[in-house]
This record gives C-alpha cells, sequence and structure tokens, in this order.
C-alpha cells in the first residue's frame, strides 16, 4: 500500500496536517479485532459534544447505524478524508464514520468497571426486632422535626430530621412520642406523635441498582431551582438533602445510571445529582496557549477559564436577548473597568424607553467588543445560563471577581 501526501485536517476551525498511509475500510459489523494504522498515522480521540449519527460511509449513499449519545469518546483511526471521520467505538466494538463537526479532540477513555455489572448504592436494611404480637407501621414527618434520645420531655436530641423521612413505628405508642427506626441511618429514637402520619415502605428498603457509566472530572453548575443533592439516585422525597439554587458550583466526579434508565453525576461525598439538572462545560474544537476564556451561549450560557486545555473555572452567564445578542466569533479583552456606572443613553436609547437603564456601580467589567459586549456584574437580574442582556455575558458578584482577578487586557474569548 503506497502512502500518499499530508491531509489538512479540519474540526470546527482546528487545522492539523497528518501523514499517514490508507487504511481498508472496515464496517461497524466488524467486531473484536482492532484496525491496525500505518506507523506514519498516529491514532487520537475525540468526543462528542451532541448527540449525532454513525454512518457506513463518508458520502451521501451512507446509511445510519444509529446515534451516537452526546460525549461519546471515538478513536479516529486514519486521515479525514471529507468532511466525516473514520472512528472505532469502544463502547460497541465497532468501527463507523462521524461528522468531524460534531466532536472535538479528547483524552483516552477512562479506565472503569464493567457497566454490564449494576451494584447497589446502599447495603441491605435488616428490620429490628419488634415486640412479641405488635406489627410495626410505616410513618412519614411532615415537618422538619427532632429526633429525641427517649419519650420523656427532658429527652436530648439526637439529630434533625428533615421533612418527609419514613421511619417504621417499632413498639405501641406510649405517650406523646413513638419509638422508631430509620433505615437511612439505621438508628432508632423517638419523634413527636403530632408531627407523623401513615406512609409507605422508605425508599432504603428497596432494592436500587446503579451501572457505573465512567469519570467525568468535570467543574459545572447546577440547573434550574428544583434541584436537589440527593442520597441516593433517586427522585424521591426522602432522597432530598439540600437544595440548590440554580448556578450553584458543582464538582462532578463520575456518570451513573440508575435501574429505572435515568442518568446521575456523583458529586462530593459520594451523593447523586440527575444529569439533566447540571450544566457541563461542552469539548471544544482546539485549545490555545496561555489563559483564554470559552463563552458557550448554547443554552443555559456557559462561560469557561481554560490553561491551555485545562479548565480551571466555569459559571453560567446571562447572555443577550435575541433582539441584542451575544455576538459569536474570536475576541479579547480590549480594555477593563473596575466601578462603572453603564447608561443606556450612551448607546441611543433613553433611559425611560423600552430597554433603556441607568445601572451605577456595575463591578469588573471586560470588554471584549468595540460595541460594548463584555463580561461583568449583573446584580439586576437572576437569569443566569439566560437572555436578558443586551448582548454583554452577565455573571455574579464571586464569578465575575474570579474572571477579572484571572484575566487581563489580552485574554483571548471565544464565544461560541
Amino acid at each position: 500500500m503506497s502512502p500518499f501526501p499530508g491531509v489538512p485536517l479540519r474540526i470546527s476551525g482546528l487545522m492539523i496536517s497528518l501523514s499517514a498511509a490508507l487504511v481498508p475500510m472496515l464496517l461497524p459489523t466488524v467486531t473484536g479485532t482492532r484496525v491496525e494504522t500505518a506507523s506514519a498515522f498516529g491514532p487520537w480521540w475525540v468526543q462528542s459534544h451532541r448527540e449525532t449519527q454513525l454512518w457506513s460511509g463518508t458520502d451521501a449513499q451512507a446509511v445510519s447505524f444509529g446515534l451516537l449519545p452526546q460525549w461519546s469518546r471515538l478513536e479516529v483511526v486514519e486521515p479525514q478524508k471529507g468532511p466525516r471521520l473514520h472512528v472505532f467505538n469502544p463502547a460497541t466494538g465497532g468501527y463507523a464514520y462521524v461528522d468531524a463537526d460534531s466532536v472535538g479532540p479528547s483524552s483516552p477513555p477512562p479506565i472503569v468497571p464493567d457497566v454490564q455489572t449494576a451494584v447497589s448504592p446502599q447495603p441491605p436494611r435488616q428490620l429490628p426486632k419488634l415486640p412479641a404480637g405488635f406489627e410495626g407501621w410505616w410513618a412519614s414527618n411532615f415537618q422538619e422535626t427532632e429526633l429525641w434520645n427517649g419519650p420523656e420531655t427532658g429527652a436530648n436530641g439526637l439529630a434533625k430530621v428533615p421533612q418527609f423521612r419514613r421511619f417504621l413505628v417499632v413498639e405501641p405508642q406510649d405517650g406523646d412520642r413513638l419509638k422508631v427506626w430509620s433505615p437511612e441511618t439505621q438508628q432508632t429514637g423517638y419523634l413527636d406523635a403530632s408531627v407523623l402520619g401513615p406512609s409507605g415502605p422508605s425508599v432504603w428498603m428497596k432494592t436500587l441498582s446503579i451501572r457505573p457509566g465512567g469519570e467525568v472530572n468535570l467543574p459545572g453548575r447546577s440547573v434550574g431551582n428544583k434541584t436537589y443533592i440527593r442520597n441516593l439516585p433517586l427522585q424521591d422525597d426522602e432522597t432530598e438533602l439540600r437544595k440548590l439554587p440554580n448556578n450553584t458550583p458543582l464538582k462532578v466526579q463520575s456518570a451513573v445510571t440508575a435501574g429505572d434508565g435515568t442518568e446521575w453525576y456523583v458529586v462530593d461525598k459520594g451523593e447523586y445529582i440527575q444529569a439533566s439538572e447540571v450544566r457541563l462545560p461542552r469539548p471544544v474544537a482546539g485549545s490555545l496557549q496561555g489563559r483564554w476564556i470559552d463563552a458557550d451561549i448554547t443554552d443555559p450560557a456557559l462561560v469557561t477559564a481554560y490553561e491551555g486545555n485545562q479548565i480551571v473555572y466555569t459559571a453560567m452567564a446571562i447572555k443577550g436577548f435575541a433582539a441584542t445578542p451575544t455576538l459569536r466569533g474570536r475576541f479579547q479583552i480590549l480594555r477593563r473597568v473596575e466601578d462603572e456606572t453603564m447608561d443606556s443613553q450612551t448607546i441611543g436609547i433613553p433611559r425611560n424607553n423600552p430597554g433603556g437603564y441607568l445601572l451605577k456601580h456595575v463591578l469588573y467589567t471586560q470588554y471584549f467588543t468595540n460595541e460594548g459586549a463584555s463580561l461583568h456584574y449583573n446584580y439586576w437580574l437572576g437569569t443566569f445560563g439566560y437572555a436578558g442582556s443586551h448582548g454583554c455575558l452577565g455573571l455574579n458578584l464571586d464569578d465575575s471577581k474570579w474572571f477579572w482577578d484571572w484575566a487581563t487586557v489580552g485574554t483571548p474569548i471565544i464565544v461560541r
């Protein structure tokens, strides 16, 4: 097989010159054997930044092999010829072609446990022994309350009990409190009967399973105002640990799939959050040298700080309205103002007209276009991640201060 000259590879604006020997085409029906690539070509990994199709070839007659999920990793096995890349899919052991503009450079997939092996996120619970002749029953507290170490008025508190936890009543009532057992903590104590009502069994008595989905190790932000950190990968009142306001920082460690098919992320302390309630940085087409900013204005808009190809910080931002959009393109920070007044009259909009404004003490403004688009503190809106500006990228106070301290005049900004 004779070699041929280097072919320019272009993915979303990134051009790399590669030389390789032609590799025979292998379709996804071939499994169990890896493609042997010529020594002149070094296979490399990409990751899909959106759901996309896998194809049988590179031309218009190619047939679809189905959808590839977002964030899937693929190994490129030969130089690019046309708008698609020839790839190996480690998830299926097959080969296919993928549109080059739907993927970006990536590290190899992490070594993870067998994803076909379901594991339990909780140990089995053993019911406590009940008094002879007594049949325990389940109750739930309809308000936050205290778990006591005894039935008497002077008993000591053992723990605060969040609303809607379920307990097994383990003894007949004698007084104003009921003796209960918590399957969540496997602790016995007393609850005021006045805060309890009958319920079904605790979710901690169910058999739950998860399937490991691989490491993530990315910073992200919570999305929406009905987001909870949970003690199990299950949507239930009893699994709620704490509610997260929109745009709360998170460090996602890994991904899992629950037994019902829902996708979840594991965060600090082995706690869970549903994947749909988290915004993570999407893969970029290519990295720049030094410090640079990726502003991904796909809803919810996310601004990410990079040092080379390493993510160091990320934050959700208020982007421009449809009538005054945040412009896409490559920019750089042109000038900075630490504390200023923003007046719509300076851009031809009277203050008392629709769209007019007079905003004092706008902090940490970093302009990246001559028309006035900038990163800055936005204290008058809370729609982080969504439209609400005249083209700027508005951040909360902590995030705007972080970017102010980290960036400087000349720092590149890619808006996509």
